[in-house]
């Protein structure tokens, strides 16, 4: 399978004042994430312009409906995973195997694997430079999914969340609420994090929603990242943009996604 990528246009600026920076996209295809690609890196732009050719050898042992092509824009300086600006998914279903050329044009999303709705998590965020402290209210979460799929077992099922502090590509601390029970648990606890102001425009939060395994590890059956990536939607300030413009804390609730 042959893959044209064109360009990428209207990326999201890194923190306060539109800063641009260099991207590369990285390319898998799904559920495996095998046979990844690379393009090459464009340069401080926030329209960037590929026009290359990505090749992928496709395993036809594998039932092509189950199938699909992620396309991940990456600031190409920090590449943990979680610093990933987006992705883009395209079934395999939607293609053309016949030999004729498809365009897509598709938004960006947070969202790195094929999953239906994850449910919802409520959280208040603030940060004080004063102190350096950067304070995470973990408030209640709604529509859980789980691992289970009978009623019976989402009610009794153990959750807790882990907030994880990045600051470029290094894990710098994790902190986590206690275990609640059913698919929509309140925690109401908070979790504090010293983050200095000169790190503040290469800090994230990576939040998982993690069910508790008794006889084994426990599965993270949702996720969000809020950083500097996320410091708008659209032409409106993000709950982690308003968090560093305003300096008082700000509730909303997040769709999760894996």
């Amino acid at each position: 399978m042959v893959v044209h990528l064109q360009q990428v246009s209207d990326l999201p600026a890194k923190g306060q004042g539109d800063i641009a920076y260099d991207t590369i996209v990285s390319a898998c295809i799904l559920p495996d994430e095998k046979f990844t690609c690379e393009s090459s890196v464009v340069h401080r732009t926030l329209n960037p312009d590929y026009d290359e050719e990505l090749d992928f050898p496709l395993d036809m042992k594998k039932s092509l409906e189950r199938q699909a092509l992620r396309m991940s824009v990456c600031d190409a300086v920090r590449r943990h995973k979680y610093n990933v600006v987006g992705h883009v998914i395209v079934p395999f279903p939607q293609c053309d195997f016949s030999g004729t050329p498809k365009t897509f044009k598709k938004a960006i999303k947070k969202r790195s694997k094929i999953t239906h709705h994850l449910g919802r998590l409520m959280l208040t965020l603030a940060y004080l430079p004063s102190t350096d402290r950067l304070s995470v209210v973990i408030i209640k979460a709604n529509g859980l999914q789980g691992m289970e799929k009978e009623t019976k077992e989402l009610q009794s099922m153990e959750t807790y969340v882990k907030v994880s502090l990045m600051v470029g590509e290094d894990k710098v601390k994790s902190r986590h609420t206690n275990v609640s029970t059913g698919s929509s648990p309140i925690f109401t606890e908070s979790l504090t994090f010293v983050v200095p102001n000169e790190y503040i425009s290469d800090a994230c939060l990576v939040i998982q929603v993690l069910q508790k395994g008794h006889f084994k590890r426990d599965d993270t059956i949702g996720r969000l990242i809020l950083g500097p990536y996320m410091y708008t939607d659209g032409r409106n300030l993000s709950h982690w943009g308003k968090m560093v413009t305003h300096r008082e804390a700000t509730k909303k609730w997040h769709d999760l996604y894996l």
